[in-house]
C-alpha cells in the first residue's frame, strides 16, 4: 500500500462551494421533543467559504509532506466531526470542501492543475460517517487505491548529478597543486563516473521492473565524452536534456550511490526539476514514490 497519511483538516464543519448559500442547518433538540421539527437554516457567504477552503489546502500540503500528487483513481474514507449533536449536514456539501481543498492542496491531479475541484475526477468510491466532538470539530480523509485499477505505464526521465560536469573550481585547485592534484581529479573523477553509471543501471532496472519506461542522459554524459575537448557544452547539453524531458510523463531526481553528488547541487539537474514543475509532470524524489503498475495489476 502506498505510504499516504491521514489527513486531518480542523477548523469546523466544512462548507462547500456547491450552491455555495444555503448548506447548514441547525435542529433545536428540545423543540424536537415536544414534536416541532422545524430546521433553522443558515447560509455560508462566499467569504466564509474561501477562508475555509485556504485553510484546508495549508493543512493537507504540510500533512502532505512533499510527496507527489496520487495521478490515479482512488477511494475515499470521509470522517466528518460536528461541533454539536443538532449540526445537520448533507453529506453531498460534507464532502464538496474537502474534495476541493484536495486538487488544490496537490494531492490529487497533476501538479500544474492544482485548483479547486482537480481532484474530484480521481475519487471512484467515497463513504461519509458523521460524528460530534465539541472540542475538535474537524474532517478526516482516509485515500488508498482502487483495488486492480490499472495504473498506466510511464516515461520516467532519470536526473542524476554529472559531478564533473561542474568540477571548474576543482580543476583550478588542480592546475597550481602540481602532479598530485591531478591524480587525485582523475580519480575523484572516476569515482563519479562509475556512480553514476551504476545508479542509473540500479534504479533503471527497478523502474522498469516495475512497468515503466526510462531515459537518463546523464548515464550517456557519464561515459566520459563530456571531457572531451570538442565535446558539446554544458548549455547544450541541457538544450537536449530538456528536449528530451518535455517528451516524457514524470522525472526521478536521485543523488548518486555512495554519497558521492547531491542532485539539488547540480545545476542540471534542479534545472530538470524545475522544467518538469512547470510542465505539470509527475516529480519523485524517491524511487519508493513510483508506482508498481504490475504489482497492482497482479494484487
Amino acid at each position: 500500500m502506498p505510504d499516504w497519511p491521514l489527513l486531518v483538516v480542523e477548523g469546523g464543519p466544512p462548507p462547500s462551494w456547491k450552491n455555495t448559500r444555503g448548506v447548514g442547518a441547525t435542529l433545536d433538540k428540545a423543540a424536537a421533543l415536544a414534536g416541532d421539527m422545524k430546521i433553522k437554516r443558515w447560509f455560508y457567504d462566499r467569504k466564509q467559504v474561501e477562508e475555509w477552503s485556504a485553510w484546508a489546502v495549508v493543512q493537507m500540503r504540510s500533512q502532505w509532506a512533499g510527496r507527489p500528487s496520487i495521478q490515479e483513481p482512488v477511494e475515499a474514507v470521509v470522517r466528518v466531526y460536528l461541533p454539536r449533536e443538532t449540526w445537520l449536514l448533507d453529506s453531498d456539501n460534507a464532502i464538496g470542501g474537502p474534495f476541493d481543498a484536495l486538487g488544490a492542496a496537490g494531492v490529487l491531479g497533476k501538479p500544474g492543475e492544482r485548483k479547486r475541484g482537480a481532484g474530484d475526477s480521481w475519487i471512484k468510491w467515497h463513504r461519509v460517517t458523521m460524528a460530534v466532538d465539541p472540542s475538535n470539530p474537524r474532517v478526516e480523509i482516509a485515500l488508498s487505491p482502487v483495488p486492480g485499477w490499472p495504473i498506466p505505464p510511464l516515461v520516467i526521465y532519470l536526473a542524476l548529478p554529472v559531478t564533473p560536469q561542474v568540477g571548474a573550481d576543482f580543476l583550478a585547485w588542480v592546475g597550481t597543486n602540481g602532479k598530485g592534484g591531478a591524480q587525485q581529479l582523475e580519480m575523484w573523477r572516476e569515482a563519479c563516473l562509475v556512480a553514476t553509471r551504476e545508479t542509473a543501471a540500479r534504479v533503471s532496472e527497478e523502474l522498469v521492473r516495475r512497468g515503466h519506461a526510462v531515459v537518463c542522459p546523464g548515464a550517456v554524459t557519464a561515459n566520459g565524452m563530456c571531457f572531451n575537448d570538442d565535446a558539446p557544452s554544458h548549455g547544450e547539453h541541457m538544450t537536449a536534456d530538456l528536449h528530451v524531458l518535455r517528451r516524457c510523463d514524470g522525472i526521478l531526481a536521485l543523488d548518486l550511490d555512495e554519497g558521492l553528488g547531491a542532485w539539488r547541487e547540480s545545476t542540471g539537474a534542479a534545472q530538470e526539476w524545475a522544467e518538469a514543475g512547470r510542465l505539470g509532470l509527475w516529480r519523485f524524489e524517491r524511487l519508493d514514490d513510483v508506482p508498481d503498475r504490475l504489482a497492482r495489476q497482479t494484487a
